[in-house]
């Protein structure tokens, strides 16, 4: 492969980021006017008993907030692998080389990747994108 193809594919894999994080961003506004989370309520209880760190409660609370932990982490990183294996799978072909797509095809391929990623749908990525640009375009009038 040359340093423009692979250069094609990591750009679409940074675009994937970019709506990812534009979406995210909109999703944290959502998140932040919501009841905790049982994650959430045991960090309030180790704040809350941080002096006493060598207490039973404290200890489980620990290892429970380490094992939540690790299923929020391991399980978006296996759906990030899966949506950059399969834009891979749609721009490359089995014999390595990279397929020549315009680019309308090229949004859409990297819509279904975000939208995988986020778990919504297409219309709803974009009506949050718009919302978003709009949002931007406003605090930048101001």
């Amino acid at each position: 492969m040359n340093i423009d193809k692979l250069h094609c594919i990591w750009q679409s894999i940074i675009n994937i980021g970019i709506l990812l994080v534009i979406a995210l961003d909109k999703v944290h506004i959502l998140i932040s006017k919501r009841v905790l989370t049982p994650f959430e309520n045991i960090i309030k209880f180790m704040m809350k008993h941080k002096k006493n760190k060598n207490t039973k409660e404290y200890l489980d609370a620990m290892e429970m907030c380490k094992c939540i932990l690790k299923q929020r982490t391991m399980y978006p990183m296996e759906r990030i692998e899966y949506a950059i294996d399969y834009v891979k799978d749609k721009l490359i072909d089995q014999n390595g080389v990279i397929k020549i797509i315009d680019e309308e095809s090229y949004e859409i391929l990297l819509e279904e990747g975000a939208t995988f990623l986020l778990g919504m749908t297409q219309k709803q990525l974009k009506e949050i994108l718009i919302k978003n640009n709009l949002l931007k375009f406003k605090c930048k009038k101001i």
